[in-house]
């Protein structure tokens, strides 16, 4: 993992070499002073409406409620904190260099300093029914779980595992320009280190370490993405976890859970649609490669089997939902979803994917 690469960082993370300090003037006896669902002390940015804690607010607009950027929570707590700096009518002073990087906003492609351009975040993000806001940091956080590529004592091994999620690694790295510390690659019986040229965090016995770090620093304003590629059935993936555990430790791990905006969670197994039940929940899509009661085929029609890809996931029709998100940039969730369920549905042998999405959040959501 190398260093963010941005203006911000974690308080046990600032590097030797740091030219950026600032003052927040956070609310002593509140542990939240920006009500954003993580701490002062472990969140990035403690203080939303104004990112470098100059006492300057982001951009008016956060707080008018006539403005196209009017955000409800933004204003409570922004009207709450008489460190921001305002003119004599009362009215909010802007910043004319929110993220404190020497370029104003007229010339500053990413305002938020989150990775994500402003005119990225403005077409596929809150305004228009996404997650990501121009004028707020945006973090995103992921898990990739790549199984037992045996599984079974006597089942042959199904490299597609590892393939498919070395490659949903690349997806988030090289076309969502994710920081690679943000996501945990796991591999099934691996350590520390470099595999096929991408970093693996370690075994998959680190899931619920990489649950609990992300809960320590993640906020509302955030996107969690999870996804596992292994053997499993309806209760449960890898013969290791259950769908009950896993909901349980996003929810409360380390005693807060993720927060998150958005809660992806991408379920690769047999009779994976068992986890629905489970993992549904307020702000969540859940997608899962088969019904139930159905198996999850690998992508070969016909023998020899080389077991390389997940149906699903990727296909040799062009369709799959790692396919979709590797070659259409950018694309929504539903529509790599439905990339995963036409490959999935490709004869001889077919699984019948499922969407839980009452929200309906999929076709506005982009990572």
């Amino acid at each position: 993992m190398g260093d963010k690469g941005y203006l911000f960082y974690r308080p046990w993370e600032k590097p030797a070499q740091y030219d950026k300090t600032f003052s927040y003037h956070t609310n002593p006896i509140d542990v939240d002073t920006d009500a954003d669902g993580q701490s002062d002390k472990y969140d990035l940015i403690p203080l939303d409406y104004d990112m470098d804690g100059d006492g300057y607010i982001n951009y008016w607009g956060l707080v008018d409620p006539n403005n196209y950027y009017y955000d409800s929570r933004i204003a409570c707590v922004a009207d709450s904190d008489m460190n921001l700096k305002r003119y004599d009518d009362g009215s909010y002073i802007q910043d004319d260099d929110p993220d404190n990087d020497g370029i104003l906003p007229s010339d500053d492609p990413d305002d938020d300093n989150d990775g994500m351009s402003d005119t990225y975040e403005y077409k596929y993000g809150r305004y228009n029914g996404g997650w990501q806001d121009v004028w707020i940091y945006n973090g995103r956080y992921g898990i990739i779980y790549c199984g037992n590529p045996k599984g079974k004592e006597k089942g042959e091994p199904w490299p597609a595992f590892w393939n498919d999620g070395k490659q949903m690694y690349k997806v988030l790295v090289d076309n969502y320009k994710w920081l690679d510390e943000n996501i945990y690659l796991l591999k099934y019986g691996a350590e520390a280190g470099y595999v096929d040229g991408v970093y693996v965090d370690g075994n998959v016995s680190l899931l619920y370490d990489s649950i609990g770090e992300i809960a320590e620093i993640s906020t509302l304003n955030d996107l969690f993405f999870f996804i596992e590629i292994s053997h499993g059935d309806e209760n449960g993936f890898d013969s290791i976890y259950s769908y009950s555990w896993l909901d349980s430790k996003i929810d409360y791990a380390k005693g807060l859970g993720i927060q998150g905006n958005r809660k992806i969670i991408v379920l690769v197994n047999c009779r994976s649609g068992g986890g629905i039940d489970d993992l549904s929940g307020e702000n969540r899509i859940v997608i899962t490669s088969a019904k139930i009661d159905e198996e999850s085929w690998m992508a070969d029609d016909y023998p020899p089997y080389d077991r390389s890809r997940v149906e699903f996931l990727w296909n040799d029709e062009n369709n799959g939902f790692v396919y979709a998100l590797t070659y259409i940039y950018p694309i929504s969730l539903y529509d790599a979803y439905k990339s995963g369920y036409d490959a999935a549905q490709d004869w001889p042998r077919t699984s019948t994917p499922q969407l839980y999405d009452p929200e309906d959040m999929a076709k506005s959501t982009y990572l």
